[in-house]
């Protein structure tokens, strides 16, 4: 299964984040991530780059 194996190169990656903030924006920029990696549209690290960013975003965002 592609969408697995992509998801297992992907978790050395990954970062704890607060489930109070911003978690439904966290998971939907993980999901484009794994999304963009599995159609073979961006590699792990700016896929992961951006979603680090649009994760982020989701927790600034919720912390106003």
């Amino acid at each position: 299964d592609p969408y697995a194996v992509a998801l297992r190169k992907m978790l050395p990656y990954g970062r704890a984040y607060p489930n109070n903030l911003g978690l439904d924006g966290i998971m939907e920029a993980l999901g484009a991530a794994i999304q963009q990696v599995w159609h073979n549209e961006a590699e792990i690290g700016p896929a992961l780059a951006e979603a680090e960013e649009l994760a982020n975003k989701a927790i600034r965002d919720a912390a106003k």
